[in-house]
C-alpha cells in the first residue's frame, strides 16, 4: 500500500464511498454470520468501528513518516555540527 496520497479530490471523494460501501458489505456480512439479531443500526457501528480503526493506523503510518523525517533532520544536524567543529579546528 502506498502512503503517499496522490490522488485528486474527485477520486478521493469516489474512494471514500466506494470505503464506505466495501465497510458496510463486510459488517452486514460479519453480523449476518454471526448467527445474531442485529439492526440496521449495529451494521452501521460495526462499519464505523472499522473506519476509526484504519483513521487509527493511518496516523500511526503518519507518525512514523514523521519520526522517519525528524530522524533525517537530526542527522543533517549532526553532519553540520560535525562539519563546524572540524572547520574551527584546522
Amino acid at each position: 500500500m502506498n502512503h503517499e496520497i496522490k490522488a485528486d479530490w474527485n477520486t478521493l471523494m469516489q474512494q471514500s464511498k466506494d470505503t464506505t460501501g466495501d465497510y458496510f458489505a463486510t459488517a452486514h456480512r460479519i453480523l449476518k454470520g454471526a448467527d445474531l439479531e442485529y439492526t440496521a443500526a449495529d451494521v452501521v457501528a460495526l462499519t464505523r468501528v472499522m473506519a476509526l480503526d484504519f483513521h487509527t493506523t493511518s496516523m500511526g503510518v503518519a507518525a512514523q513518516k514523521f519520526c522517519e523525517a525528524l530522524a533525517g533532520i537530526e542527522c543533517s544536524m549532526d553532519a553540520i555540527a560535525e562539519f563546524i567543529h572540524e572547520a574551527n579546528n584546522k
